[in-house]
């Protein structure tokens, strides 16, 4: 969700009518997450290295970003801002299936992930459009983004592979 609101906050920037087309930005990221978990699902199995995988791919488009941002974001078409929207959720749709894989599937392992994921969602909104964006500007809070991608790479990277039996 952070990088969703950057994208459209980035857009504002460079185009000013964020209104006229919030609505698309918005349908854009929906629709990249059904793709995203289906191709998720079926590669499951690749357990904790698709995870792994996945936030490397998200870490290496936020450094795109910047450097889109950075070399020429007000000679960007709108097209581009659709686009990567769209790829960044489908690597986002695609860590839930295997997620909820790894946490051994079933009702409890639904509902953990869920919560964890509306939860996250309504901090990433938070924490990157009233604390990321108006004290760091759009670089830097995509450069923070990055940084909790690395966090999240080295928790997944520490995980132990054993799927969740009830028991902790």
């Amino acid at each position: 969700m952070g990088s969703e609101i950057l994208i459209i906050f980035a857009f504002q920037i460079f185009y000013g009518y964020i209104y006229f087309q919030i609505g698309l930005i918005i349908t854009v990221f929906l629709a990249g997450l059904l793709p995203g978990a289906l191709l998720g699902d079926r590669l499951r199995e690749g357990g904790k290295q698709i995870l792994m995988l996945t936030d490397g791919l998200l870490i290496a488009l936020m450094g795109i970003l910047i450097l889109a941002l950075k070399m020429g974001g007000d000679r960007l078409p709108s097209f581009f801002f659709l686009v990567f929207g769209f790829i960044i959720s489908l690597a986002c749709g695609f860590q839930f299936p295997v997620a909820l894989h790894l946490g051994g599937g079933g009702n409890s392992a639904v509902t953990r992930s869920f919560s964890a994921d509306l939860i996250g969602a309504a901090c990433g909104i938070l924490i990157t459009s009233l604390i990321l964006l108006p004290y760091f500007g759009i670089i830097w809070a995509a450069a923070g983004l990055i940084f909790l991608k690395l966090a999240s790479l080295i928790v997944i990277g520490t995980y132990k592979e054993t799927l969740y039996c009830g028991k902790r």
